[in-house]
């Protein structure tokens, strides 16, 4: 640890003489130093240690990984005909993700609200974690809340440590992703390059499978978001249209709630 590194990373240990804070933790059944101690120009300064940065990411990552909101719907719950045969291409991919599919990315998409685009894909999700237990690790993420945390990655240490977990996460749902109405988008544009950036390393460089959900083919995205997105999109994911409207969104039942 240089100076230079003293001065950046650590922080001056403001507390009255011979107090001494608690600087260790449990990890793996040992007790490690959480920082190493280093005096510069007068002041104490505390560094964490490697173990200890690699304890509080699995403890984040841990934390992110706990899914929102309830998965029980399996894909044996879909509602309706499924003339395009999704499903049972559905079924198979879940069945033989680890050894096919872990790499491959799906984009479930309609014109119209209601026909399960979400509720298919948290199946799918129920259906790899039901399957292969903890060994994919697999998050849920509105497209609107992913674009929030890509703009503020520079300046917002909670939103970098999400996107790198994004980027990561073996099975990641993007759901309503680049529909217009649904993600905002500065006139500027000056996000795609973000959403690009993120897109090319999770889809290209690390091959993770992604679920995006969208109310837009892949061939209209270039109208959002670039002809660039669009492209890329398109070589990676394969795309599923989905006709079954329900009139009502599947996971909720209001009406009956005081029944």
């Amino acid at each position: 640890m240089t100076t230079d590194e003293i001065v950046k990373y650590g922080t001056p240990i403001q507390s009255p003489e011979g107090y001494k804070p608690q600087d260790t933790f449990v990890w793996g059944g040992r007790q490690l130093p959480k920082f190493k101690y280093y005096e510069y120009k007068g002041e104490d300064y505390a560094v964490p240690t490697n173990e200890y940065k690699a304890y509080l990411k699995e403890k984040e990552e841990a934390r992110l990984a706990k899914v929102e909101g309830e998965f029980k719907r399996t894909l044996d719950d879909y509602l309706g005909k499924d003339t395009p045969g999704n499903i049972p291409k559905l079924r198979r991919y879940v069945q033989e993700f680890e050894t096919k599919y872990f790499k491959h990315s799906l984009y479930i998409w309609s014109r119209f609200n209601s026909t399960q685009k979400t509720t298919t894909a948290r199946a799918v999700l129920k259906g790899i974690k039901d399957t292969y237990g903890d060994k994919f690790s697999c998050f849920f993420v509105l497209a609107n809340t992913l674009m929030n945390d890509l703009k503020n990655y520079d300046f917002d240490d909670d939103a970098k440590k999400r996107v790198e977990f994004y980027k990561d996460v073996d099975f990641l749902i993007v759901d309503d992703a680049f529909t217009g109405d649904k993600v905002t988008k500065y006139s500027s544009g000056y996000q795609t390059s973000f959403l690009d950036t993120f897109l090319r390393e999770r889809l290209e460089v690390k091959r993770r499978a992604t679920c995006f959900t969208s109310n837009i083919p892949i061939k209209e995205i270039g109208q959002y978001w670039g002809p660039s997105i669009e492209a890329l999109v398109n070589r990676t994911s394969f795309a599923m249209e989905f006709n079954d409207v329900l009139g009502k969104d599947t996971d909720f039942d209001i009406n009956h709630i005081f029944d």
